[in-house]
């Protein structure tokens, strides 16, 4: 889901899997589903090209969804000034854990969930995220929020977030045991451009 791959602070990883996976998209960009279910692997080049499968089974499901993209108005793709909502949950059975607590051989069960709010205006766009995960490292939460705004030559940035021990997503490690808050602003012109961030 489109609002779920956006750059950001805390990266969500996908899962490549040998099976089946769909992707549809309403009239005018409304609304966006996705689902795949199948064995996860790795696609290898070298020596051959191939697929190497891993243990287990995955399946995953998402939702998009944009109010303000009516049927009568031009198609609304991210970008365009509007509220963005995505939903998006992956479950694992049988797949190799993550977690330091297990050895990486251990097969488990896994879960995560993620949810997402964004706003974008002329010239600022903000987005809110929770995750939530249940598996080999035992119940974990996630909150971020980031936005960046535009001021003539001007573009600022800040955002916030708290990552629990044992997050992941689905036994796929993400950032985690971490929190803390930022703020960045740059200035660019044709010829020179100047930047600065404090963490």
């Amino acid at each position: 889901v489109s609002v779920l791959t956006t750059p950001s602070r805390v990266f969500l990883p996908s899962t490549a899997v040998r099976g089946a996976s769909t992707e549809w998209q309403g009239p005018r960009g409304g609304v966006t589903l996705l689902a795949s279910q199948g064995q996860p692997g790795q696609q290898q080049f070298l020596p051959d090209t191939g697929f190497d499968t891993q243990p287990g089974t995955r399946r995953r499901i998402g939702l998009q969804w944009r109010p303000d993209a009516a049927p009568a108005a031009p198609a609304a793709p991210l970008g365009m000034p509007g509220w963005t909502v995505a939903l998006q949950a992956e479950e694992g059975r049988g797949v190799l854990a993550a977690s330091g607590r297990l050895p990486a051989s251990t097969p488990v069960d896994a879960r995560s969930s993620v949810g997402a709010l964004r706003y974008e205006g002329p010239s600022s766009r903000w987005q809110a995220n929770w995750l939530q995960s249940q598996g080999s490292g035992g119940s974990a939460r996630g909150v971020w929020a980031e936005g960046e705004w535009e001021d003539g030559p001007w573009r600022h940035g800040a955002g916030g977030y708290r990552l629990e021990p044992g997050l992941s997503w689905a036994e796929q490690p993400v950032a985690n045991n971490l929190e803390g808050v930022y703020a960045r602003s740059g200035w660019r012109s044709r010829q020179w451009s100047a930047e600065a961030s404090l963490d």
